[in-house]
């Protein structure tokens, strides 16, 4: 759900989209809304599909009719004010504020995407402390951990020796950054941006893939 940056006015940190900001974002009600659309789409309760697939149009969300009652969907619905219960959902681009009976989803651009995995690159201790990078705190003043937001869906580890089991690997500054080869779902989701990169420069062949050039913090 990297590319999603609202979806029926519920927020995913779009602070995180531009330069790492200062204060923590919003994202916990968001991260709940992924947890649960994830655990319904992999038991096959939901689908998302065309509603006019002849042409293609009209995109939208199919739930099951076993599940409308279950307390999954119900508490689905609640967080995302989906006010009119249905089985069938339409898709449309409108998230800044809840629809009653229609899911709005605001994507993310590229450059966004970007923005937002970098906020989940490991920072060495030197470069905080000698202020090159902009530190985030949460509400009580301390240091925000990222990774919470991320929900293990990406993460870049740095050390200050050449890491031996990586499946990519960039030095900076003295440092190893690095997507360790044993991390499926970052790489997975890496592989993920390859993709969107590949298809809005207009390249859908098979290509090897790029070389890591994630930005070290927002400062």
């Amino acid at each position: 759900m990297n590319r999603v940056s609202r979806i029926n006015g519920v927020a995913n940190a779009p602070e995180a989209e531009g330069p790492t900001p200062r204060t923590a974002p919003p994202y916990t009600e968001f991260l709940r809304v992924s947890r649960l659309l994830g655990a319904l789409q992999t038991k096959g309760a939901i689908r998302f599909r065309y509603l006019e697939p002849a042409t293609n149009t009209k995109p939208g969300l199919i739930f099951k009719r076993e599940v409308l009652d279950t307390p999954e969907v119900r508490e689905l619905r609640t967080l995302l004010s989906l006010e009119v219960k249905k089985r069938v959902y339409d898709l449309h681009v409108l998230a800044d504020n809840p629809s009653p009976d229609s899911l709005g989803i605001e994507l993310r651009s590229l450059v966004e995407m970007l923005n937002f995995l970098s906020t989940s690159v490991e920072v060495p201790a030197r470069d905080e402390e000698a202020g090159r990078v902009t530190v985030t705190k949460d509400a009580s003043g301390q240091r925000f951990d990222w990774s919470r937001m991320m929900d293990e869906l990406f993460r870049v580890r740095s050390q200050s020796e050449q890491p031996t089991d990586a499946v990519m690997a960039v030095r900076y500054r003295r440092a190893w950054f690095f997507i360790d080869d044993s991390d499926i779902d970052s790489k997975d989701t890496f592989r993920l941006l390859h993709q969107v990169g590949s298809l809005l420069a207009g390249n859908t062949e098979t290509s090897p893939a790029p070389v890591l050039t994630l930005p070290v913090g927002g400062g």
